[in-house]
């Protein structure tokens, strides 16, 4: 198979050059010109521009979708995450909070417009080159960032926790990558999974280190979704950075994580290896449990918040490890990605809702630390306080905000597992499910403990709230599209199905397909 890139396969991806160009612009103007606040609504304009170029894409295709292998793979499930992220980013760049300096705040930006490409290119990536790549691009930003956040001792031991966990995850992903390589001999991810499922149906013996490569694929990964056991970076990065880069490392986390366990789990493993759908619902059980009990006895509203956060990637985690048991073709593996991808959206919209929210009511002095700080907001702020009330309520899964249909449909997806294999009603699906649902009342008290001060006690000392109209604007935004979301979910599920289809192709791609990356193809 030809591994040339063409003409056509740049032009697939002139979204993301149209983002690179406008973060160089952003950068190099910082340093050339002054005009703080003007740069926010640049990076806006640059993702505007960047999903009507998508648009126009989509429309020279028309309904079918392009599966490229070199070294692209641009299908429905690309589609669906790179709308989601420029929606998501637009969020993301208004809530962050306007530096000082110009020089900082373009700096900022412009890590952040690259962050995004990053999340985009990983999204449509249809070689493990290039994925790893993405994923490394979405991490050399934020080391950027963190290392702005914040200049005092607190802000440096963050920084220097999550660089250095970072690389450690990186070595682990790289090294279980180079394990596919070495039993498939290809780096192309459709290649991998039919050599893969041809090693596992006619020479076993040949896939001995099938399990040591999906134990290190799975850690590397984990590192970005804050799953246990690398979840422990995350609470102290979060109470030592500020609330603005807290938020970039809640959402583009989960992001990066649910797209690189999709492509380099989900779409190759072969299911006569179910070894990976057992590590992804045990670490989902243990996740969920330890992140959201945790998360009831902080005291530092970021804190709880990144608890709350790591509880949330083991629900993510249950729907990918569903997809990945369940035989192929039955409506069940459907229902495991499709529920991902939505609670996926429904997730980060919340928590740059309510992160806004937090990022708007701090000064420029100090940013708003204890869950105590937030007594009262209702009566002080009250259309900041609706907002992160219902981005709370709709994390919290209430009806019939967008977390609910997350919740939702993640349970009916964990419905199918008792009947795999031998039909039979296991002891562990039963714990499983009594496991997901004990911890959706212990995540419910934890928001209920924080809409209770906003809106049942007095306030004791009103915040200043010098953070903005952008982050004031974000948490509206997030609270408007949460709603809209939950109160017509049949056509954003009706795109995560879409895109949960179109995840494991049925054959590898022949020469000429390669040849043409723009022949259509249905999903």
């Amino acid at each position: 198979m030809s591994n040339a890139m063409t003409a056509d396969t740049v032009r697939l991806l002139i979204p993301e050059m149209i983002l690179v160009l406008v973060a160089t612009a952003i950068y190099l103007g910082g340093l050339l010109a002054e005009g703080r606040g003007a740069w926010r609504l640049a990076a806006l304009a640059g993702l505007a521009f960047a999903a009507y170029s998508l648009y126009l894409q989509e429309a020279a295709l028309g309904d079918f979708f392009t599966r490229q292998s070199v070294p692209l793979l641009v299908d429905a499930f690309a589609r669906a995450l790179r709308w989601g992220i420029l929606m998501v980013g637009g969020l993301l760049v208004l809530l962050m909070r306007q530096a000082d300096d110009v020089r900082r705040e373009t700096a900022e930006l412009a890590a952040l417009v690259m962050m995004l490409v990053a999340l985009m290119l990983t999204s449509a990536a249809g070689d493990v080159v290039l994925l790893v790549l993405g994923m490394e691009l979405v991490s050399v930003p934020t080391y950027v960032v963190l290392f702005l956040s914040r200049r005092d001792r607190e802000g440096e031991e963050a920084t220097t926790k999550y660089v250095v966990l970072s690389l450690v995850a990186s070595a682990l992903l790289l090294y279980g990558v180079s394990f596919l390589y070495g039993m498939t001999g290809a780096t192309q991810l459709v290649a991998i999974r039919t050599r893969l499922a041809e090693l596992a149906v006619v020479e076993a013996g040949q896939v001995t280190l099938l399990p040591l490569a999906i134990v290190l694929v799975l850690a590397g990964l984990a590192f970005k979704l804050a799953a246990v056991p690398f979840h422990v970076y995350l609470p102290d990065v979060s109470q030592g950075t500020t609330t603005s880069y807290a938020a970039i490392l809640a959402v583009t986390g989960k992001i990066a994580g649910v797209v690189g366990l999709v492509r380099l789990v989900v779409m190759v493993w072969p299911e006569e290896s179910p070894l990976a759908g057992k590590i992804l619902l045990a670490l989902a059980a243990v996740t969920m449990t330890l992140g959201s009990v945790l998360a009831l006895w902080q005291v530092n509203v970021r804190r709880l918040l990144a608890y709350a956060s790591i509880a949330h990637a083991g629900y993510l985690l249950l729907g990918l490890g569903v997809a990945l048991l369940l035989p192929e073709g039955t409506p069940g593996r459907e229902a495991g990605l499709t529920a991902t991808l939505f609670y996926l959206l429904a997730y980060c919209l919340g928590a740059a809702g309510v992160f806004a929210a937090l990022t708007y009511l701090g000064d420029h002095q100090r940013e708003l630390e204890g869950v105590d700080e937030l007594t009262g907001i209702g009566k002080t702020h009250p259309a900041v306080a609706l907002a992160m009330t219902v981005c709370l309520f709709s994390l919290m899964g209430l009806p019939p905000l967008a977390g609910f249909w997350g919740k939702l449909t993640l349970l009916v997806a964990l419905i199918k597992l008792p009947f795999v294999g031998s039909g039979a009603v296991s002891f562990w699906f039963v714990a499983l499910t009594a496991v997901s649902t004990l911890n959706l009342l212990v995540m419910a008290a934890c928001y209920l403990r924080i809409i209770g001060l906003i809106y049942l006690r007095q306030p004791v000392k009103v915040p200043r709230a010098e953070g903005g109209w952008g982050p004031r604007l974000a948490a509206l935004l997030a609270a408007v599209l949460i709603t809209a979301l939950g109160l017509a979910p049949r056509f954003w599920l009706h795109e995560a199905q879409r895109a949960s289809q179109a995840v494991r192709p049925a054959a590898e791609p022949s020469q000429t397909d390669a040849a043409s990356p723009l022949r259509p193809m249905r999903p």
